[in-house]
């Protein structure tokens, strides 16, 4: 399963350690730093959907808080 997560960091996070920590996931095939209404779109392989949530949950934690 593949999919595009769009991610828009908290105000206080760190960017220099989001993109430290995605790079230590090898599910993250791909990412982007873009602008608008998020900041980072990462191209995200799984087995599961259960993977995914994972994923996703590590992704919310590291990215901060709202």
């Amino acid at each position: 399963m593949q999919a595009v997560v769009r991610v828009r960091l908290a105000p206080a996070a760190s960017r220099r350690g989001f993109e430290q920590y995605v790079r230590t996931l090898t599910c993250v095939r791909y990412g982007w730093q873009v602008t608008g209404e998020v900041d980072y779109e990462l191209l995200v392989v799984c087995r599961a959907v259960a993977d995914l949530d994972g994923v996703l949950t590590c992704l919310r934690d590291c990215a901060g808080p709202k």
